[in-house]
């Protein structure tokens, strides 16, 4: 009975440190967009063609970091058993989760930012950002057994946008 009482204060512990991490990282971001609205840089309004092709550059790299990491992620969970600790299954998809969500956080100013480019930029990119952002924030409200599959999928169309997105 020790060892299951063990077992549900370590997964008690893992989903709390999760939720802290995820409240920091989301406070991190809150300030860096206050930051740049404080230095004249506001996604909601057109901005200049030399910032937003440079911000877009940075954006994609940093989205492609992402991408990478939560693609290593899903196919980390795909060799694992059930013999994994319940606790390396919680970190894991809690991972995911986060990455899931700094892409969703990405995506949004970047699609903001090709509309101040458009018509310059073709439509159909504008579209698929605000798709993939959406996309994501839908994967974060799904059920975890569906998880992984619709993850896996929106990683590999995310890494398509970021090929299209080189050329900007």
């Amino acid at each position: 009975m020790a060892s299951s009482d063990d077992s549900r204060r370590t997964e008690a512990a893992v989903a709390e440190a999760l939720t802290l991490f995820s409240t920091l990282t989301t406070a991190a971001d809150v300030w860096h967009s206050i930051s740049e609205r404080q230095a004249g840089h506001d996604p909601t309004t057109q901005e200049g063609d030399v910032f937003v092709r440079s911000y877009l550059r940075t954006a994609r790299q940093t989205l492609l970091d992402v991408l990478l990491e939560l693609h290593a992620s899903l196919a980390h969970a795909h060799t694992t058993t059930s013999a994994d600790a319940p606790s390396a299954r919680l970190v894991r998809h809690g991972g995911e989760l986060m990455l899931l969500q700094r892409a969703a956080r990405l995506l949004q100013p970047i699609h903001q930012r090709l509309l101040s480019l458009y018509p310059a930029v073709p439509e159909s990119l504008v579209e698929e950002a605000r798709a993939l952002h959406t996309t994501a924030a839908e994967l974060l409200d799904a059920d975890h057994a569906t998880h992984h599959a619709d993850a896996s999928a929106f990683v590999r169309r995310a890494f398509r946008f970021c090929d299209a997105l080189e050329g900007v």
